[in-house]
């Protein structure tokens, strides 16, 4: 599922922000707690704004236990392009939570945001992300070298991309955000 942030989510959230191993290929991460919480401040003042320009959610189970995040940041009106990102703690990798959130952000960005194109990009060494990635029917459009650099090393990104026609003729749901 997923639901808005909020304040006292900063332990769930924190607990995936600071693992290693859960961003490892992230651009950012380990987080101190002063930096956790600047992101769920900046989440929380997103949702705000009127009209609202980025979404940044929290995936949680039906018990409504907190396992990571996911968002869709929408590049302008004219472009109709959103980035999808996301973010999962390693005790659920291999689950299928990071595609069924992936793909319920990728149906709000076409269905709720009326966007044409919905893109996102991982390491090339992330292979879970690229099975993610895949599964939302997205389409490998390149590779960025030394797009980020992390702990002195420069790292290739994969780019992907799905149209809104793509998508839904996948057959993939068009379920809303919860």
């Amino acid at each position: 599922m997923l639901g808005e942030f909020v304040t006292s989510d900063l332990e769930s959230v924190h607990a995936c922000a600071r693992d290693s191993v859960a961003t490892q290929f992230m651009t950012w991460g380990p987080n101190t707690v002063a930096e956790t919480r600047s992101f769920l401040e900046r989440c929380q003042a997103a949702g705000a704004v009127v009209p609202r320009v980025g979404y940044e959610w929290a995936i949680t189970l039906g018990s409504g236990e907190l396992i990571g995040g996911g968002g869709i940041g929408p590049k302008g009106t004219e472009a109709q392009q959103g980035h999808l990102g996301y973010i999962l703690h390693p005790a659920y990798w291999g689950l299928g939570y990071a595609t069924e959130a992936a793909k319920r952000i990728v149906a709000f960005g076409f269905g709720q945001l009326g966007l044409h194109r919905i893109w996102s990009d991982c390491v090339t060494e992330n292979l879970g992300s690229v099975h993610v990635i895949e599964k939302c029917g997205m389409t490998r459009e390149g590779r960025l070298r030394h797009l980020s650099r992390r702990a002195g090393v420069w790292r290739d990104h994969f780019v992907y991309a799905v149209l809104e026609d793509e998508f839904t003729s996948t057959g993939s749901e068009r379920s809303q955000v919860e």
